[in-house]
């Protein structure tokens, strides 16, 4: 029996330095609507968007000081996704701080009929997509 509660607990203690605050999260993402469209991650904190491009992060700050506002980056990552709408999809990790104002970011591509996914996240956990086995 102690044996079998050493081996527990070692196993556990494990799992927990795994699954510890610097893990970071996986995302695999199914394909939307059965179209195999290309997920664009962004992740939205309500005062910018960090886009992850391939293994190249970019910060844009969403809105300007009148919350309704978009940014001319905003803007110009909006037009460069509706141009590839028939192929990607934004795919949003909203942290907590960013649930306030998401709608009114989602919309931004709504509008211009891009396709979007999301998910909450943990205010401070890393995401990051993985790429699917095929």
């Amino acid at each position: 029996m102690c044996v079998l509660g050493v081996l527990l607990f070692v196993t556990l203690s494990v799992a927990a330095l795994a699954l510890g605050p610097n893990a970071t999260e996986g995302w695999l993402p199914l394909e939307a609507d059965n179209k195999k469209k290309i997920p664009i991650l962004v992740e939205w904190d309500g005062k910018s968007a960090v886009v992850h491009t391939g293994k190249q992060l970019k910060s844009i700050q969403a809105f300007s000081d009148s919350a309704s506002k978009s940014t001319p980056e905003l803007s110009s990552f909006v037009i460069e996704m509706t141009a590839k709408r028939q192929t990607h999809y934004v795919l949003f990790a909203v942290r907590p701080s960013g649930f306030k104002d998401f709608q009114l970011l989602a919309d931004e591509f709504r509008q211009k009929k891009v396709d979007v996914g999301y998910e909450p996240i943990s205010q401070d956990k890393p995401v990051r997509l993985l790429q699917p086995s095929k």
